[in-house]
């Protein structure tokens, strides 16, 4: 069995200021992708625009310098100097 470190996608699903909510890696992009909309969906947000500045949704790549491929809401959430805050 892969490691996390070994899988080719890390989804993460993250709040501004309580931080990461989910996050899982996988082989496929495909399965990354279709994760991460179905928590984006779980998000318990009062209005459509505290979805949009207050979260972040983001697919990297970790075999392509964790390039972002796939991204919801607000990518300032999920941006790299910030990750790990």
């Amino acid at each position: 069995m892969k490691d996390d470190s070994e899988k080719r996608y890390e989804a993460v699903v993250k709040h501004y200021l309580k931080g990461v909510l989910h996050m899982a890696f996988f082989d496929e992009r495909d399965k990354a992708t279709s994760w991460l909309i179905a928590r984006w969906r779980e998000v318990d947000v009062e209005s459509v625009a505290d979805r949009a500045t207050s979260y972040g949704a983001t697919v990297y790549d970790q075999h392509d310098s964790r390039q972002r491929i796939f991204t919801l809401g607000a990518p300032y959430v999920t941006d790299e100097k910030y990750r790990n805050s």
